[in-house]
């Protein structure tokens, strides 16, 4: 049984070379990626946030906290952190403060935005494509909006939300996730359920879901105004950190109520995005015909498996930064031997770690 994720797809289209390292060889890189980390720390304490939904905000912020530093517990642990070098130890340190400060401001900012009660977090679902193909699908949340309406919860952490929102609403996630529930939605598939794939049939189906909801916070955490030599508020473009209204109560009583340039900086603080709610829908011109498409992107995929040369490169300039093989990669190329690379930078882990159907 061949079981494909989302983001083995879009890393098989977006290069075959890195597809194989990662879901061919089983190589994960040893080291720490900070963007990654962070982005796993936050998610883990919002399942916590969500997971205790129905009960008071303060108490989910709690469950959050303490899911949050067993967290940096295991971490510290897993990495290291007493052997690690001053440099290391700083940007752990960091890490783990930004993670921390990004949470206390959404749990914030949360109560007065969430217009969605959630049914469940860390949904996962597996449904046939094809014989022997399974697609699986493993959600942040289920949720249902004040109209009545069904969303898939998707959590997104990033340093610039509205590029993230422009590809995001192209991405074939929600395309899958729109047919596969479909597909759940008439008795078709399996649901995890105490640890068990359940089919679908006999526990009941979900509700057929709208779209996607995806869930921005940005990696940022506010800080106070900063405040000139002659006691002035700064209207310097590193004031931006602070949120408009510190900035508006920091403001109060200050000489320069009529100053336009007090008026503009407000109005740049009013458009940052600390946080963004995007919906992506999928009609049915979008669906016609996804699945014969998704099942010509496995039938390559396993082509490539069969052919390992087929897993040809696909450089970007962007390699060096999004991509843990680059080094491997380069030097493979040059015809360097990179076995010793191989060894200290990465461990082998199976493809998939799913459940079985039971």
């Amino acid at each position: 049984m061949l079981k494909v994720r989302t983001t083995e797809r879009r890393t098989f289209k977006r290069c075959r070379k890195k597809w194989q390292y990662e879901y061919i060889e089983g190589l994960k890189p040893i080291a720490r990626s900070s963007p990654l980390w962070v982005g796993t720390a936050v998610h883990i304490g919002l399942e916590g946030y969500y997971t205790e939904h129905g009960l008071t905000a303060a108490f989910r912020e709690d469950v959050a906290r303490e899911k949050l530093e067993r967290f940096f517990f295991v971490e510290r642990t897993r990495l290291g952190y007493n052997q690690m070098d001053e440099e290391n130890r700083n940007s752990f340190n960091e890490d783990v403060e930004l993670a921390t400060g990004m949470l206390d401001h959404y749990f914030k900012w949360a109560p007065q935005n969430d217009d969605f009660e959630v049914m469940e977090t860390e949904f996962y679902a597996e449904v046939e494509l094809a014989k022997g193909i399974r697609l699986t699908l493993r959600a942040d949340g289920l949720v249902i909006d004040h109209s009545g309406d069904a969303w898939i919860l998707e959590h997104k952490t990033t340093a610039q939300i509205d590029q993230d929102a422009v590809w995001l609403e192209l991405d074939d996630q929600a395309s899958t996730y729109t047919w596969m529930f479909t597909e759940l939605a008439e008795g078709q598939g399996w649901v995890l359920r105490d640890d068990k794939l359940v089919p679908v049939a006999q526990i009941g189906p979900p509700p057929q879901i709208r779209g996607m909801l995806y869930n921005f916070l940005l990696k940022q955490v506010p800080h106070e105004p900063i405040v000139n030599k002659d006691d002035t508020l700064s209207v310097a473009s590193k004031n931006l950190t602070c949120t408009v209204e510190d900035y508006e109560k920091a403001f109060q009583g200050e000489p320069g109520q009529g100053d336009v340039k007090y008026a503009d900086f407000i109005q740049k603080l009013r458009a940052k995005k600390w946080f963004h709610r995007l919906r992506v829908y999928r009609g049915g011109a979008e669906m016609a015909g996804f699945a014969p498409i998704v099942e010509a992107e496995v039938q390559e995929m396993k082509r490539v498996r069969d052919l390992p040369i087929l897993a040809y490169r696909n450089p970007t300039r962007d390699c060096n930064w999004d991509c843990p093989f680059f080094t491997m990669c380069k030097g493979e190329l040059e015809g360097l031997d990179m076995e010793a690379e191989r060894g200290e930078r990465f461990i082998v882990e199976e493809q998939l770690e799913l459940p079985e159907v039971k």
